[in-house]
């Protein structure tokens, strides 16, 4: 008889740790969601912006025997880049230079202005040069490759070619507007991009 009140009180109690267990959510596992955990890497032979020349890193990945190809996607890459840079420096200079002239010339001056600039910005892109020859990695364990290229485009060269170009673009009742001088406005526009470095 106790061997049988035993055996039930052992039954009845597995079957309330069982229920309880049952009922209780396994717990989740925990992973840190801050993206910033873990070692950050410079990128391999990255250039950065200095005062005389602004400059863009383009990289591509991709099977090793498509170095040519990587080689171009990596240059169009750096090329975008630098692009970004310079328009971005160049419309903040604008818009800094026409605010000294108050909103009583419009907007069209200011327009033709950045157009113009914006034009030889894209000139002196098609026309970008390799900094250095492109560099490639070693061959990972899927075959694949990474190409690296840097280009470099000096400051003091791109807004004399903007400046010229403003010169010519604008008319003579325009330049009164604003009282434009080529010099001052070459002037204006190097100091604007020497104080542009490391994408500020």
């Amino acid at each position: 008889m106790k061997t049988r009140i035993i055996n039930l009180t052992l039954l009845l109690l597995s079957a309330i740790v069982y229920a309880s267990c049952g009922s209780t959510k396994p717990v989740a596992e925990t992973r840190s969601t801050n993206p910033f955990n873990g070692e950050f890497y410079s990128a391999p032979d990255a250039e950065i912006d200095t005062k005389e020349y602004f400059v863009g890193t383009g990289f591509a990945y991709g099977e090793r025997i498509q170095k040519s190809s990587l080689h171009q996607t990596a240059l169009t890459g750096a090329q975008d880049i630098v692009r970004q840079k310079m328009s971005h420096s160049y419309k903040g200079m604008i818009s800094n230079y026409m605010n000294n002239y108050g909103n009583d010339v419009g907007t069209d001056i200011q327009t033709k202005l950045e157009r113009g600039g914006i034009q030889i910005i894209d000139k002196v892109i098609e026309d970008t040069y390799e900094s250095a020859p492109a560099k490639y990695s070693e061959v990972d364990e899927k075959g694949q490759i990474e190409c690296v290229v840097n280009i470099r485009i000096y400051k003091n060269e791109l807004a004399d070619k903007i400046a010229k170009k403003a010169a010519e673009d604008l008319s003579s009742d325009e330049k009164l507007q604003i009282d434009f001088k080529e010099d001052q406005f070459r002037q204006k526009m190097q100091e604007a991009f020497s104080q542009y470095k490391d994408g500020k």
